[in-house]
């Protein structure tokens, strides 16, 4: 951004700067809120993804919403948009995608102590570590590359791969190349793993080693603990790279394995990704 951009914009948010201002704004309407893995510990998977709270940051966070919101339930707004039942003056819900182990281990006992209520979306086939994102794929091998000490002959192997045509990549030119593979291209996504098997990584022992997601058991204790769960795709592919056929077939796997491994009767659905491609029409034809 440049400066005279900057400045500009620093000029017309600076009556906003302070949230007892913005605050008014938002009376009678819902905020939501979601994340994806709250850690006090470096996690390969989704370090070059996106930045995380530590623990301290998110009580901090917690706190401060709670001050200023009222926490409602998936249920409560469930209720409000299907019966007109009425929120509070301040609403806000909080989710959290993906249904990483982090979720039972480190974000679940937080709330629980501040009483606080969460729902917890899920993608079907990582449940019990049976499969790993795309886009986790590509953050293991970025930091991958970066720890390790790889000899000329395996940049050399692996920005061949990544298509590089200088005959001695950097680790510098290396990472930019695997950062503008597309998790949501196949031929992208077959590139990547593709190094993986040069890098010497098998996913499945990744997955083994660091169990990155959630058990059936420990998503079902989440439920007994007065949490909620709801869908979050089969295998985390976004819906504007699925055809047609392809996209309703994802949600009524992913609605159907919530219903049957869950018990669930009322399912939310949150997009992988975003919603882009996919109209509320579309959607309400589908449930």
């Amino acid at each position: 951004m440049d400066r005279a951009l900057r400045e500009r914009l620093e000029s017309v948010l600076a009556p906003f700067s302070s949230f007892d201002r913005v605050r008014p704004f938002l009376r009678r309407r819902l905020t939501s809120i979601f994340g994806h893995v709250v850690s006090d510990r470096d996690n390969s998977l989704v370090t070059d993804l996106y930045r995380y709270p530590n623990t301290a940051e998110f009580r901090k966070m917690l706190v401060f919403l709670r001050a200023n919101f009222e926490f409602v339930t998936l249920g409560d707004v469930i209720s409000h948009f299907r019966d007109g039942a009425p929120l509070p003056e301040y609403p806000i819900f909080l989710s959290f995608d993906d249904g990483l182990r982090e979720t039972a281990d480190v974000i679940a006992p937080i709330l629980k102590d501040l009483s606080i209520p969460a729902t917890f979306f899920l993608t079907a086939r990582a449940l019990d570590n049976r499969y790993l994102f795309y886009g986790h794929r590509r953050s293991y091998l970025l930091t991958l590359v970066q720890t390790v000490e790889m000899q000329q002959s395996m940049r050399q192997s692996v920005g061949a791969l990544l298509g590089l045509s200088e005959p001695e990549p950097t680790l510098q030119t290396i990472c930019q190349a695997f950062r503008r593979l597309s998790v949501h291209e196949s031929d992208d996504c077959a590139r990547l793993d593709e190094c993986a098997e040069a890098l010497g990584v098998n996913w499945q022992e990744v997955l083994d080693a660091e169990q990155p997601f959630l058990s059936a058991v420990q998503a079902k204790a989440l439920l007994s603990d007065g949490f909620s769960l709801g869908a979050h795709g089969t295998d985390h592919t976004k819906f504007a790279h699925l055809n047609e056929t392809d996209r309703r077939r994802d949600l009524r796997r992913s609605l159907d394995f919530m219903a049957e491994t869950f018990g669930l009767d009322d399912i939310a659905f949150a997009f992988p990704h975003s919603h882009k491609g996919v109209t509320r029409h579309w959607m309400t034809e589908q449930l």
